[in-house]
């Protein structure tokens, strides 16, 4: 699930966060889902700076060259917080989950 939180006059953020069945999302948060759908993943190890670099790679270069295409919905980043905090922030580990569907319109819906 994911949700989103607007503070009056900010713009709003997206979380990914995981609740238990039952389990509401904390106040001033929205629920939101993402509908099941096929993605491509990409790790990545390195600078923060170099995260540019990759999405720029992936939709330049990656996807129109996949026979794939991006699925309208948000694109997921997971990051590792130890990995951050080791360096001062300035490095990253992370996967990358991009939304894709085949060029001919079907992979958009899991069997």
């Amino acid at each position: 699930m994911g949700i989103f939180k607007q503070d009056a006059g900010l713009p709003r953020e997206y979380r990914c966060i995981r609740l238990g069945y039952g389990e509401k999302a904390p106040a001033g948060f929205s629920p939101w889902r993402m509908q099941a759908g096929w993605f491509a993943r990409f790790r990545y190890e390195g600078a923060m700076a170099g995260i540019h670099a990759l999405m720029t790679w992936i939709f330049r270069d990656w996807l129109p060259s996949s026979a794939l295409r991006w699925r309208f919905a948000p694109v997921v980043t997971l990051f590792d917080p130890a990995m951050w905090h080791a360096s001062r922030f300035e490095r990253s580990r992370c996967v990358v989950h991009v939304p894709v569907q085949r060029l001919d319109g079907l992979g958009n819906v899991m069997t």
